[in-house]
């Protein structure tokens, strides 16, 4: 997204683990999944620049690849998120991911257990001291609230909607706390 020709914001697609997407409706739609993975607007980008932007990355993905009609995204609990763009958006609301993952730090550079798979072919713990000694340190990470979205026809949605894995729950919203 560009406002007066700077760089405002950017929404960013990618593949899921076979996993999440065979869970969501079923291995017959596991590549009709997509991840929004990144979505980053500057704050003085203006208001509802975030949905404007979802709802112009999706036309575009629509056009792009339209047999990629599910969109999964998460809002991360330990960034202290909850999704609201994603409720301002229609996304439908499935819970909490089922669990946290790991963060890697490998000589200084701060890895996904994704991106630490792809890079050394192991998350391994004993494996990953065994190659990087004391440059090596991880923790856990937070759950995310998960978030589904269905860009295709009605009659797409409505039979995603039945095939649909995770039952559809109310939006989290901000705790007075």
């Amino acid at each position: 997204m560009w406002v007066d020709d700077v760089l405002a914001g950017i929404c960013c697609f990618g593949t899921t683990i076979a996993s999440v997407s065979d869970s969501i409706c079923g291995k017959e739609y596991r590549y009709n999944v997509v991840d929004l993975n990144r979505l980053y607007i500057y704050d003085w980008a203006g208001k509802n620049s975030e949905s404007w932007l979802i709802g112009q990355a999706f036309k575009w993905l629509r056009s792009l690849h339209p047999k990629r009609f599910i969109i999964i995204s998460y809002a991360s609990l330990g960034d202290g998120h909850i999704g609201t763009v994603y409720q301002a958006t229609n996304f439908l609301y499935t819970g909490l991911s089922s669990k946290g993952g790991l963060q890697f730090n490998i000589r200084g550079k701060e890895l996904t257990a994704r991106a630490t798979m792809a890079q050394y072919g192991t998350i391994s713990k004993p494996k990953l001291v065994e190659l990087f000694g004391d440059k090596i340190s991880w923790q856990a990470t937070t759950q995310k609230h998960r978030y589904i979205y269905f860009l295709g026809s009605k009659s797409q949605r409505k039979t995603l909607m039945k095939a649909l894995r995770w039952p559809i729950k109310p939006y989290p919203k901000w705790s007075n706390k």
